[in-house]
């Protein structure tokens, strides 16, 4: 009985499936040596399936689902050909794969020229009937090998992720035979120690036409799990004319522990009309804040700079299998620590506007109770626009205050704000070019006894209403509520005199300022709404 149990298998898995539209192996199996092949248009691979493979699967199948409870391993190769080439041709087709999370322990060899796409399939409206049938994901999970075997035979990822095995491998990657990133889904290499190339794009395409911008990650720390994916588009990146059009996003499973040397390769296409080959670049980091310090020297930027790693692209791309590419050209940069709040990478020329610091001087004091904003920008830097004044209380919300236009001959610019504090005042300037894009100064303070004084302000922190009391004889002019992020609100305010009463029953529980005006003179104060008595 035995006997036949392993011939009835076998006949199963070789069988060329003449007017069959579906094929579903839901038992415990082995491929062996031989002519094992599936010519229908679905493969589906049940929950009780446990296939080991011995020789070579060929699948010639459009759709092939994998349940979240089988097996597949051995020391054979799944084949995953073009579905035109069935005994019976259903055309010229994608390979659509749902892997369901299934760690594929055997290698797997990609040879369609229409791309494998992972997209989630159901087996509802269908006769099968499995039990446990519960859905993880459609993610592809290589265990051992993943060999990409025909050029024009991309992996479009969608929102699917592929996961590399720790010792499992990428084969035959090129810029005809790549990762196609241009959704939520990563290319992800697990247990990361020493070098691993991750082989993304964000379009498909070959020849001339490739869009293959590949990183390669040398871990030098903890082992980790990495996972990286390119768009076509660069967060904040306020001069794209100076940088590739091009940004990575690089994340690590864990925080700390790694040190990584990081090697970007860039298709010229994707280049900036500024973007130089003749000049020095760099790899920059995306901080999500600006000014920072996120690489080392202060940028005035969302993105990092760091000088001492400025070099020339190598003017080749080597990021490929046995060959390089003379339309590519890749730039690296050590010591890279975190992936884990800081994730996204691009590449930019040195003499960036956006990431070096063009202030000559920049500075703000007080004179004769009136504050005086002076900068002195660098020579190169004079394609700018117009400049924005702004204003702080707490070194943190800047409101602006005036626009200065800029002239092409002109390095040096001031403005007089009327308005000088009790207290401290922060000031900067934004600098915006004739595309649009911008970036700020440093911070200046200053301090000064030019304002109004605040006598009394009670309660504070406050349920329904505050009231503020000012040292002045003649009462003021005007005082105006504003959120935390620089909206104004509208709540009843009287006045008395000095004593000003504010009416705050219908504001939210929050931090709010009040801004008093008399005169020439103002006055801030944060005020602290608590949420309601019940």
């Amino acid at each position: 009985m035995r006997k036949l149990n392993i011939l009835w298998s076998l006949m199963m898995l070789t069988m060329v499936a003449f007017g069959q539209s579906a094929s579903t192996i839901n038992f415990v199996s082995n491929i062996r040596d031989g002519a094992n092949i599936v010519h229908t248009q679905q493969l589906w691979i049940g929950g009780q399936a446990d296939i080991t493979i011995d020789g070579d699967w060929i699948i010639y199948s459009e759709q092939v689902y994998i349940h979240p409870d089988a097996k597949v391993h051995g020391d054979g190769r799944i084949v995953l050909k073009n579905p035109n080439g069935a005994i019976f041709p259903m055309g010229e087709k994608p390979t659509v794969l749902d892997g369901s999370y299934v760690n594929i322990d055997c290698d797997i060899v990609f040879e369609n020229e229409n791309n494998l796409v992972l997209m989630p399939l159901s087996y509802d409206g269908t006769d099968l009937d499995w039990q446990n049938d519960a859905h993880a994901n459609y993610d592809l999970v290589v265990g051992k090998s993943l060999k990409l075997n025909v050029d024009d035979g991309h992996i479009v990822l969608g929102d699917g992720d592929v996961i590399i095995g720790k010792d499992a491998n990428i084969i035959d990657y090129s810029e005809n035979r790549y990762f196609v990133t241009n959704s939520d889904g990563v290319l992800k290499k697990n247990g990361l120690e020493g070098e691993f190339i991750f082989p993304v794009g964000y379009e498909e395409g070959t020849g001339d036409n490739n869009d293959y911008t590949p990183a390669k990650l040398i871990n030098n720390g903890l082992e980790d799990g990495f996972s990286v994916k390119v768009d076509h588009e660069v967060t904040d990146f306020p001069t794209s004319e100076e940088g590739v059009r091009r940004e990575w996003t690089i994340v690590e499973d864990v925080d700390g522990g790694s040190y990584v040397e990081l090697d970007l390769q860039h298709n010229k296409e994707t280049e900036g009309t500024k973007y130089s080959a003749s000049t020095e670049q760099f790899v920059t980091q995306y901080a999500g804040e600006a000014p920072n310090t996120l690489g080392g020297d202060m940028s005035s930027t969302t993105w990092d700079y760091f000088r001492v790693e400025c070099s020339q692209e190598t003017g080749e791309g080597t990021l490929t299998e046995g060959y390089t590419m003379t339309d590519a050209s890749e730039l690296t940069r050590i010591g890279f620590t975190d992936f884990y709040n800081h994730t996204k990478f691009t590449k930019a020329v040195c003499e960036k506007s956006v990431l070096d610091n063009i202030w000559k001087i920049f500075t703000a004091d007080v004179q004769d109770c009136e504050t005086q904003v002076s900068w002195v920008v660098e020579t190169k830097y004079l394609n700018a626009d117009y400049f924005v004044v702004e204003r702080s209380y707490d070194g943190i919300l800047f409101l602006p205050i005036t626009t200065v236009d800029a002239s092409s001959e002109n390095e040096f610019y001031k403005y007089f704000d009327p308005i000088a504090p009790n207290g401290k005042v922060y000031y900067r300037v934004k600098v915006v070019d004739q595309e649009g894009d911008y970036e700020y100064s440093p911070i200046d303070m200053i301090e000064s006894e030019c304002g109004m004084e605040v006598a009394v302000v009670y309660p504070n922190p406050f349920f329904d209403d505050v009231t503020i009391v000012m040292n002045t004889t003649g009462g003021v002019d005007a005082l105006i509520v504003y959120n935390e992020i620089g909206q104004r609100m509208d709540v009843p305010i009287e006045y008395d005199g000095n004593l000003i009463k504010i009416d705050a029953r219908k504001l939210a529980a929050a931090n709010y300022y009040a801004l008093v005006i008399n005169g020439d003179k103002f006055y801030t104060i944060e005020l602290t709404k608590l949420l309601d008595r019940r």
